[in-house]
């Protein structure tokens, strides 16, 4: 790591390959080795770094950053259909982590593929098991600006999630306020403080509805 630091990647490549040695089963060991082969600009090092990152996944596949390497490594190449393979190996490889499959949505929405990133998104919360895909749903919908699906999404997370009530409805009011609906916005941090005064993210969502549109007053108000 002293090696890389001092940007003498052959020193580093040496090392990386003594330390796989004592530890060969090391799927950080052999990450650091490939970023720094990719990085290399010599004949075949960076074919060589894409073909360690496949035999790293083969008996790791559960390992995330092998595949966000070979997906930034195929998308540097213009190779869009094989990142595009990358990311769905990685779902089917963790069918419940739900963060991957909004991964593979976000890359067919960058590539104006929409029905390909709602196909996704429909999967995502209509397979079991998979950890708050609602919100994870709602998040996407809302970065993408498609208000109304996030809108839906949040709901059926507060339904289904009683005791997560709370912050997909501060979620709801994301979504208002991304749509310039300040006035409802407003009503639902109202009715939130009024079920919890003390909470800290309603009171700061009211000050800072009412700094855009209130007085001085209003604000310091806002934050009591």
């Amino acid at each position: 790591f002293l090696a890389l630091a001092d940007h003498d990647l052959p020193a580093a490549i040496h090392g990386f390959e003594a330390a796989l040695r004592v530890k060969p089963d090391s799927p950080d060991l052999m990450m650091a080795l490939c970023q720094t082969l990719y990085s290399q600009d010599q004949p075949g090092q960076q074919e060589r770094a894409i073909s360690l990152a496949h035999q790293l996944i083969a008996s790791h596949k559960d390992y995330g950053t092998a595949y966000d390497f070979l997906y930034n490594a195929a998308l540097h190449s213009g190779k869009t259909a094989d990142a595009e393979q990358v990311l769905k190996d990685k779902v089917q490889n963790d069918p419940k982590n739900g963060a991957y499959r909004i991964q593979l949505a976000e890359h067919y929405f960058r590539n104006h593929q929409q029905d390909r990133a709602t196909a996704v998104m429909n999967d995502l919360t209509a397979a079991p098991g998979i950890p708050n895909s609602s919100m994870l749903a709602g998040e996407f919908y809302l970065a993408t600006r498609q208000f109304s699906q996030a809108m839906e999404e949040f709901q059926k997370g507060a339904d289904s999630q009683p005791a997560e009530r709370e912050k997909y409805q501060k979620r709801q009011v994301q979504v208002l306020v991304a749509e310039g609906k300040l006035a409802e916005a407003t009503k639902q941090v109202n009715q939130l403080i009024q079920r919890d005064p003390k909470d800290p993210d309603a009171i700061a969502m009211r000050a800072a509805l009412r700094l855009h549109n209130g007085s001085l007053d209003d604000i310091a108000a806002a934050i009591k």
